[in-house]
């Protein structure tokens, strides 16, 4: 059990490094998970329909935070006094992610008035939340060295951001011309391979960039895409991920707009 947590934290330590610290707070990583998670759990108790959702989103944020703090003594064995504070700080950023939440579905405009709400912000959600996931699990490093950045690599953030809002922008147009969405997804797919393909080609052979992140440097096509096993797995599937993701996101903002404006009517 110890090398399961010890491998927990492990994989999550980059989010623990400090973007901005002073005397009273910093700001890590971790605290954009936090706010993130408190406006969609938000987003999700609205679209179930339950009702007292800050209390129950209270709730459940303590509760991560217990366990999180028994995990952290259960795994290296201590227990640091700060840890409360710095809990403390985890809860309040979880209920300003909520509140973030409140106000959008309070003053946002409902499905139908404006386009860029219902489907270009959504995507860029979903698109940096991915980017985030992979490009701090990953822990990218390239050999110029001012692309790197401790933590997060932010070059590799913001170039999958925009790949995952460009790619969902490409498919809504393939989507819209072709009604059966297997063939539609399977056609971005393949515009999508094709892309990361040329910008692999002007990266790798003519711009000399390489991924030194790891030993496993196997390309997987064509001599293109060096990484991991698992940095080849996600190239493929990342279409058929952020499709769903953004298709799930899109039901629970539809579903938690209709909610919300039933028990607080907006005028």
């Amino acid at each position: 059990m110890d090398d399961l947590f010890r491998w927990l934290f492990a994989h999550t330590g980059w989010l623990y490094v400090k973007i901005c610290e002073n005397n009273f707070f910093f700001i890590d990583y971790w605290t954009f998970p936090h706010i993130w998670s408190g406006l969609v759990v938000f987003y999700l108790l609205t679209a179930l329909d339950w009702r007292r959702k800050f209390a129950w989103l209270l709730f459940f944020i303590t509760l991560y935070e217990v366990i999180e703090i028994l995990l952290e003594i259960f795994a290296l064995h201590i227990f640091k006094p700060e840890i409360l504070k710095d809990k403390l700080t985890d809860v309040l950023t979880g209920l300003l992610g909520a509140l973030i939440a409140f106000l959008i579905l309070k003053y946002a405009p409902s499905r139908g008035k404006q386009n860029c709400i219902t489907r270009n912000i959504p995507a860029l959600f979903i698109s940096g939340t991915l980017a985030f996931l992979w490009a701090g699990s990953y822990q990218y490093r390239y050999n110029m060295e001012w692309m790197n950045f401790p933590g997060l690599n932010l070059w590799a953030f913001l170039l999958w951001t925009a790949g995952g809002f460009i790619f969902l922008r490409i498919w809504f147009l393939v989507n819209a011309r072709i009604r059966k969405k297997f063939i539609s997804v399977i056609v971005s797919w393949m515009i999508y391979i094709t892309i990361l393909l040329i910008l692999e080609f002007l990266g790798y052979r003519m711009l000399h960039i390489r991924e030194t992140s790891t030993h496993l440097k196997n390309p997987l096509i064509f001599g293109l895409v060096h990484g991991s096993p698992g940095l080849h797995i996600y190239y493929l599937i990342f279409p058929f991920i952020i499709i769903f993701a953004y298709d799930a996101m899109v039901w629970v903002i539809e579903q938690a707009g209709i909610n919300f404006r039933k028990s607080v009517p907006i005028k």
